[in-house]
């Protein structure tokens, strides 16, 4: 199991190209790695910037409200 933001960073270096980064202060926060070199990408898109996006769409994550009555 993996954070939203661990699965954020995965999901942009799997786009984008390049190893995955969580950040210095997301990992130290979180007791793990900055970086993971099994999780590098050639990327299947690598022009994304401004002047070519992407679109990207999301799911629930199943989480539920109990009902409030």
């Amino acid at each position: 199991m993996s954070s939203n933001w661990d699965r954020a960073a995965e999901l942009y270096a799997q786009i984008k190209g390049g190893c995955v980064d969580y950040g210095a202060a997301h990992a130290a926060q979180h007791g793990h790695a900055r970086t993971d070199s099994a999780k590098c990408y050639p990327g299947f898109y690598p022009q994304w910037d401004a002047a070519h996006p992407v679109n990207l769409l999301g799911h629930s994550m199943g989480a539920r409200r109990p009902a409030p009555w």
